[in-house]
């Protein structure tokens, strides 16, 4: 008998079953020009079909499907004994209800997709979910854990309890984790687009360098500007000849705005800077 790591090995290899024949064609419209889905998928001018060239000299077929609504769009990875063509009802459910734009897309030797499976989960650069069901007979649990694991950007997982290999859409978790996962993805994009605004706002402040290492320059959002040079002496009254000359630094130009040191008092130096 086989333990269950060795069921697990076995799938891992032999185990991708992309269903044979595809359940979809492309071909190209000769009335508009554009790619278009036939066999069992609906005409849609909401989705793009499209052809995307690999590395490695293939072709990987994608579905995207718009919503006018949507605020972000959600790359879908389908389970390994499906291609597009099955997919498509559901891919306009996740799109009206989530409020996304979806692309989602069939691996290598899947639909009409060209050449061999390949993973390359390590090369994604966005917040991963990995959802898998428990009791998956087909591709064993832990295969969903390692892909977790190996994201690097990993959100957390949905591991749905007696959940098989074709049906966790079916579960009420897996669209209430789904829901959770682009509204949590929505906030994040949020923060970080009102981070760059407010930076955008900001104006750039000048900082006037020093000229030697005994001058002290002040900088603050005023426009009148006072340079410091420190004595020679850390106790000097200005009356030894060796500081002497810096007399002149103490002679102020007239300020720029009528409200520097407007109080007479000494605090105002600390709005005022140069």
């Amino acid at each position: 008998m086989l333990s269950g790591c060795s069921v697990s090995s076995l799938a891992a290899r032999f185990a991708f079953f992309p269903p044979d024949p595809p359940t979809y064609a492309v071909r190209k419209d000769e009335a508009t020009g554009r790619l278009v889905a036939s066999g069992g998928v609906p005409r849609d001018s909401a989705m793009d079909v499209l052809l995307v060239d690999t590395a490695r000299g293939t072709k990987v077929v994608a579905f995207y499907l718009r919503n006018p609504c949507a605020r972000l769009t959600v790359l879908y990875s389908h389970g390994n004994a499906a291609d597009l063509g099955q997919l498509y009802d559901l891919f306009v459910q996740l799109k009206v209800n989530l409020k996304v734009n979806l692309m989602g897309y069939d691996y290598s030797g899947y639909g009409a997709s060209t050449g061999k499976n390949v993973k390359k989960i390590k090369k994604v650069k966005c917040p991963v979910l990995v959802i898998h069901g428990t009791d998956d007979d087909v591709v064993n649990w832990s295969h969903g854990n390692e892909l977790w694991k190996l994201a690097r950007e990993p959100y957390d997982p949905l591991w749905i309890k007696g959940g098989g290999h074709c049906n966790l859409e079916l579960y009420p978790d897996f669209i209430r984790h789904l829901s959770k996962f682009i509204r949590e993805m929505e906030s994040m994009t949020t923060k970080t687009r009102l981070k760059k605004i407010r930076e955008s706002l900001q104006p750039a402040k000048t900082v006037y360098p020093a000229h030697t290492a005994t001058t002290t320059t002040f900088t603050t959002n005023c426009c009148c500007r006072i340079r410091v040079r420190k004595p020679t002496c850390p106790s000097c009254n200005f009356s030894c000849s060796c500081c002497h000359a810096l007399r002149n630094c103490f002679t102020f130009r007239p300020f720029k705005c009528s409200i520097c040191l407007s109080c007479n008092c000494r605090s105002c130096f600390n709005c005022c800077c140069c």
